[in-house]
């Protein structure tokens, strides 16, 4: 009967089996290295893309109108606020959207949280406002309004109608007892008197002086123009009755008068132009431009008087 052969236990084979192993626990390492290198960035394209891809934000209650960010808007916010230029073209994009009511500091708050594109221009004033300079006048104004609305509790965006308007409203919130909110006030004053110098300087020329009629009648003129222009307040209205040509004081029927407005603010005045139905059977169409006494605008309304009978 012959011997059993000895088992090989030799160093030679360990050290074989060690180093297979090492190289296992190093692949594993380094995968999850790599993994947790990759998750922010991820991440983020991941929120970008859900951000890019949500067409409105919806209320957290019932019948307010106030839209509130989901987590995607919130870690875009996040990113923003750490510096992300993409992401900072997003929250800009989304101004006046609030954030949860946990950023009040309880998830069980009542009220939303400030505006997502408030927090950004807190932390990363100079990002923000390079960000925003490269926006028409439109939005800018539109987000300089998101800007003014620091308590959470406005229905939607504070409408600001001119930089002269956005400039004296950022003033007065330099008075504000919140240290973030007189920040951004700053911030958000000093982008203001860069990008509308001549704006601001024709404002302050204006305010200094009493308009006289014919002024605020041309300045009530093209407020009525901007606004058709983005087909806003008075663009449906007159396309509807044909009457874009009320503006123009030559053509029959038309007329302007410019009163003292009845309904605060009572230092408003009001112009209206309007067109008295040709030959007299038609309806008169008056557009109301109210301005302030510096020539900023207040608001447009439109009616339609229905002609007498016979």
């Amino acid at each position: 009967m012959s011997a059993e052969e000895p088992i090989d236990a030799s160093p030679s084979r360990r050290g074989k089996s060690l180093t297979g192993f090492y190289i296992a626990l190093g692949v594993v390492a380094a995968l999850v290295g790599l993994g947790a290198w990759l998750w922010k960035p991820l991440t983020l394209a991941y929120a970008i893309h859900r951000v890019e891809g949500t067409a409105e934000y919806l209320p957290i209650r019932r019948g307010m109108g106030i839209p509130v960010a989901d987590r995607w808007l919130v870690y875009c916010m996040e990113a923003a606020r750490s510096g992300n230029r993409r992401a900072m073209e997003l929250v800009i994009k989304h101004a006046g959207v609030k954030t949860p009511p946990s950023y009040r500091g309880s998830v069980t708050a009542p009220l939303e949280g400030p505006d997502v594109a408030f927090l950004a221009a807190a932390d990363q004033p100079r990002l923000f406002f390079e960000t925003l300079d490269r926006c028409d006048d439109q939005k800018v104004l539109a987000v300089l309004g998101a800007l003014l609305d620091v308590s959470g509790e406005a229905f939607g965006i504070k409408r600001v109608a001119s930089p002269g308007e956005a400039a004296r409203e950022l003033e007065a919130l330099l008075k504000d007892q919140d240290v973030a909110v007189r920040g951004v006030a700053r911030s958000a004053l000093d982008f203001a008197r860069r990008r509308y110098a001549r704006e601001l300087a024709e404002a302050a020329k204006t305010a200094a002086r009493e308009l006289s009629d014919d002024e605020l009648v041309a300045i009530a003129r093209k407020h009525v123009k901007d606004s058709v222009a983005r087909n806003g307040e008075g663009a449906k209205f007159l396309q509807e009755h044909g009457a874009r040509s009320i503006l123009d004081p030559g053509k029959s029927g038309n007329g302007v008068e410019v009163t003292t407005a009845l309904a605060p603010p009572l230092a408003c005045r009001e112009v209206t132009f309007f067109h008295n139905g040709w030959p007299y059977d038609g309806p008169r169409l008056e557009v109301k431009v109210r301005v302030k006494p510096d020539g900023s605008l207040v608001s447009i309304r439109t009616r339609a008087i229905p002609a007498l009978g016979p």
